[in-house]
């Protein structure tokens, strides 16, 4: 063999082993791929929703598996900044409006409408337009897999009782009559607003401010001063009927306060039959509760529906955003949007046949009773709180002076104008 063709195979050899090379470190690299997302859904049933679609993306993704990781909501947004600051943010997030935006304004949010391709045109147009809580400065920056829309939870039964109908409940002082109503304390109060969680305090009286034609608690328009001093009222009005004890109640003690008839109405919004229906389906039935409009105020002639969408976001610096975008997508598909076991769906084809196929027929009639609020009363988009967490805390412990009787509405008004206002995020 000449000295030419021995050459010419040891250069073949070698071109084999850097190709081997090659192909091996790209299976060692899809491998090693691990794509972290951070999901505020910590109730059973979306953990168990969660873990079952993770579980089946990890099985057929091998090469880009996903770390599925609980974290609730109020510590949603001090998890996410505590990656970034350490320089590997996570390559996807749970959002709420207040945290969306407030994360585009930082600048640390990927823009969604590249990555999501046709997946895009799946949505309601609403939400991925201009006006949408995850659309801003011509981009969408958020993947929604739910759209919430708040009203009132009645225990029908427990109102019936008493003679009242649900459905005659308009206005805040038809509201405050049935609240009156109900109330036998200790057994029963009439309602509640959840002052252990600042997030939940300032989200229950977000929706009671849209109720009286604000924006949010984070409304100091001028103009709109007496809508607010008469949201304050409201609490005051209402602090008779509500248990001493909301003052250390979180989240899931008003779901448990409604299902054992504590309390016969409150301010909720669309995931209630996901978080109350496995604790107690037989009260979370057509026959024992019902959803209606959020009543009115005094400033307001008609009903309200706050709205607003909760999904996904992608972080600019992310180390995997081609492989997170693969998983957002899967993700976001109808097969498991309609599975998700709260709220309403925020895509266009799919139906409520789709969701009781996925969830079982119980759920007919809640989806039913939320699009008929949906669709009879004036949808508002709530707006953001932002900087969020600073605002809830400033927010909540006025409201608990409020209700404790150690301040008017007059001066609560004037107090969280002084404080919050200076920390507004334009």
């Amino acid at each position: 063999m000449t000295r030419k063709n021995n050459n010419r195979m040891n250069i073949m050899l070698i071109l084999t082993m850097l190709f081997c090379v090659l192909i091996l470190s790209m299976f060692a690299f899809a491998e090693d791929v691990e794509i972290v997302t951070l999901n505020a859904g910590t109730s059973e049933v979306e953990q168990k929703w969660g873990f079952q679609y993770v579980e089946e993306w990890n099985k057929n993704n091998p090469q880009m598996k996903v770390r599925y990781e609980l974290v609730p909501w109020p510590d949603l947004h001090t998890k996410v900044m505590a990656y970034i600051a350490a320089g590997t943010p996570p390559d996807m997030a749970w959002y709420f409006m207040d945290q969306i935006n407030e994360w585009h304004k930082m600048g640390v949010l990927e823009p969604l409408d590249e990555w999501l391709g046709d997946s895009k045109n799946e949505y309601l147009d609403a939400l991925v337009n201009p006006g949408s809580d995850a659309y801003f400065d011509g981009k969408v920056y958020g993947a929604p897999f739910s759209l919430v829309a708040s009203g009132l939870a009645v225990r029908r039964d427990l109102l019936e009782e008493k003679g009242l109908s649900p459905e005659s409940i308009k206005t805040w002082d038809d509201f405050k009559n049935a609240v009156k109503v109900l109330t036998d304390p200790p057994n029963r109060y009439g309602t509640m607003i959840i002052l252990g969680e600042p997030r939940m305090t300032s989200l229950d009286l977000g929706w009671w401010a849209v109720s009286n034609g604000l924006g949010s608690i984070s409304d100091f328009n001028p103009e709109k001063k007496k809508n607010y001093i008469e949201l304050l009222q409201f609490v005051v009005d209402l602090s008779p009927y509500m248990a001493p004890a909301q003052i250390g109640w979180i989240h899931r003690d008003s779901m448990t306060s409604f299902a054992q008839g504590l309390v016969g109405m409150y301010a909720t919004a669309s995931y209630f039959y996901g978080e109350i229906h496995p604790i107690s389906a037989d009260v979370m039935s057509e026959e024992k509760t019902v959803f209606i409009p959020l009543p009115y105020g005094p400033s307001m002639k008609s009903h309200s529906t706050p709205m607003y969408t909760v999904g996904y976001v992608m972080f600019k610096d992310a180390p995997h955003k081609k492989e997170a975008a693969e998983f957002l997508k899967y993700w976001v598909s109808d097969d498991v949007s309609k599975a998700f076991p709260m709220n309403l769906s925020p895509k266009k084809n799919v139906t409520i046949d789709d969701r009781t196929s996925a969830l079982g027929e119980d759920v007919r009639w809640f989806e039913n009773q939320w699009n008929k609020i949906i669709r009879e009363t004036n949808g508002v988009g709530l707006k953001p709180v932002v900087p969020a967490e600073e605002i809830y805390r400033i927010f909540n412990e006025e409201i608990i002076k409020l209700f404790k009787g150690e301040t008017t509405p007059e001066e609560a008004y004037d107090y969280l104008k002084a404080n919050i206002e200076p920390l507004l995020l334009d």
